[in-house]
């Protein structure tokens, strides 16, 4: 894609099939695509709280570990099926 002649360069369809533009998950376990409860509930109380709360939260966050990270990240990615970065109600 970076080549400086236009004849050089691949085509959108081979660009598109790269691995680099691949975002498929492999499951090996049907039990990892359930979410995990304690997330939901507290997706669904946070819903509610007042925006000096979700600045307060927010800034919690920043103090987890890096497997509470992961774990948070891997359910919001079983939530946001269209992969567009956000979670529709």
């Amino acid at each position: 894609m970076l080549k400086k002649t236009p004849t050089m360069r691949i085509t959108v369809h081979e660009a598109l099939q790269h691995p680099w533009f691949k975002t498929e998950v492999i499951h090996e376990n049907k039990e990892d695509d359930k979410l995990d409860e304690a997330v939901i509930n507290s997706l669904r109380d946070f819903k509610g709280i007042s925006k000096l709360k979700k600045a307060a939260l927010n800034v919690l966050v920043r103090s987890l570990e890096p497997n509470q990270i992961e774990h948070l990240r891997q359910q919001f990615y079983k939530l946001d099926k269209d992969m567009s970065g956000l979670v529709n109600a």
